[in-house]
């Protein structure tokens, strides 16, 4: 392990945290200070109260706007109020849009039923959400329906319920199993990375995927899975 140190290139030495302050430069090397006491006249008294703004539709909130996810639990005698909240979200379809106070910081949310648990959405502010229309493909040229077909087929062949395993964090596990492996002293080897493949035609490319996706969809003949049980 190290250190981490602050140093000043025109002291040229290096600085304790204690010697530090913040503050805002609103001109070419000209800088409003803030002490901590300019910081606490900003913070929000702390309270455990959720103030409800407006009852929406949940389906008229983007999921854009959603940050992270808190389970909502009563205290004391409030598990009447709780279950009657809950149920009447749930018979309504309808969600809470809140506002509260979190590590003195006051943020807005969405309360929304889970079964007959209440779930806090952490939601962004409208200011930090980019306007989609500076990411909207700039393309000049003509899509033709066809395309749009077999892209569609190719879709259609894919589409499966969804499998809440699909959001397993395989990148953990393999950093764990690498994490063992070198604490035992075994050595690890990369997986070489596999050459993006040209595409040359976009009909070809859309063509040979429907036929790939085709036959990943077809059922293994009966004939087939008995010969596989037999060699196993």
């Amino acid at each position: 392990r190290i250190k981490q140190q602050l140093y000043c290139p025109t002291c040229e030495r290096t600085v304790d945290r204690g010697e530090l302050v913040r503050g805002y430069e609103y001109a070419k090397g000209q800088y409003v200070i803030m002490e901590q006491s300019d910081f606490e006249k900003l913070e929000v008294a702390a309270t455990r109260n959720i103030d409800v703004m407006a009852f929406v539709s949940l389906k008229e909130v983007d999921p854009i706007y959603f940050s992270h996810p808190y389970y909502l639990t009563p205290e004391g005698d409030s598990q009447k109020t709780f279950a009657l909240f809950t149920q009447a979200l749930e018979e309504s379809q309808k969600a809470a849009l809140v506002k509260f106070v979190m590590r003195e910081k006051e943020y807005v949310g969405c309360i929304a039923p889970r079964g007959k648990a209440l779930l806090l959405y952490d939601l962004y502010h409208k200011e930090e959400i980019k306007d989609v229309k500076d990411f909207r493909v700039d393309f000049k040229g003509t899509v033709r329906p066809k395309e749009v077909e077999l892209a569609e087929q190719i879709i259609e062949n894919l589409t499966e319920p969804f499998d809440i395993d699909l959001l397993k964090d395989t990148y953990q596990e393999k950093l764990e199993n690498m994490l063992n492996q070198k604490a035992k002293g075994h050595e690890i080897k990369a997986v070489p990375a596999r050459p993006p493949a040209k595409v040359v035609s976009l009909m070809d490319a859309l063509k040979k995927s429907v036929m790939q996706t085709s036959k990943s969809k077809q059922p293994t003949a009966p004939a087939e899975v008995e010969k596989k049980r037999k060699k196993a």
